[in-house]
């Protein structure tokens, strides 16, 4: 978030143009960080729901390809190999859950402060305030006034901010995207 916080304090220190190329980079690493991570997670999720007698190369490669599907990832070249190199899969188990809910609110906090400037400051640094250490997450992101990554319909609602960010219209709407309400 102190990362996203920092591009709205760049005029005057950078050109509009190196802005604008940090900004993208910024959305494009956002957005491989909620489908890549996402993707690890659920993979990790269906391999580890599979009964310990059907656990091999061939079910974990389905599981693998499953989740790529889910998250609309070429399938035909993922597959169990694709995860050896994630060490968290192995070392911290669910641990990788952790980049794409990070990432959600720390967005929020970027847009927060892009539409009233000391907004997301003020949310951030509340977050990072924290006194009462046993507050869950959701809790804690609830109390700072930012939205649970969560709440159903949330990245898609994050995916239109990026996307109005980036071409000033929101990709659902103005695309006739059909709308799955089923969406997270």
């Amino acid at each position: 978030a102190l990362e996203y916080l920092m591009l709205l304090r760049l005029d005057g220190k950078l050109s509009a143009k190196d802005q604008l190329y940090l900004k993208y980079s910024m959305s494009w690493s956002a957005l491989e960080t909620l489908v890549i991570q996402g993707f690890y997670a659920k993979a990790e999720e269906l391999i580890y729901s599979l009964d310990y007698d059907d656990i091999n190369e061939s079910n974990i490669t389905a599981q693998v390809k499953k989740a790529a599907e889910k998250f609309e990832l070429n399938s035909k070249n993922i597959d169990v190999s694709t995860l050896l190199g994630v060490q968290h899969l192995f070392l911290y188990p669910f641990y990788v859950q952790s980049y794409a809910v990070s990432v959600a609110p720390a967005l929020e906090i970027y847009f927060m402060e892009s539409a009233k400037s000391g907004a997301g400051l003020d949310a951030y640094l509340k977050l990072i305030d924290r006194n009462d250490e046993d507050m869950t997450l959701v809790e804690s992101i609830k109390d700072s006034g930012i939205t649970s990554p969560f709440k159903k319909n949330y990245l898609r609602d994050l995916a239109n901010k990026i996307y109005n960010s980036i071409l000033g219209k929101n990709y659902y709407e103005d695309n006739s995207v059909q709308n799955d309400p089923n969406a997270a």
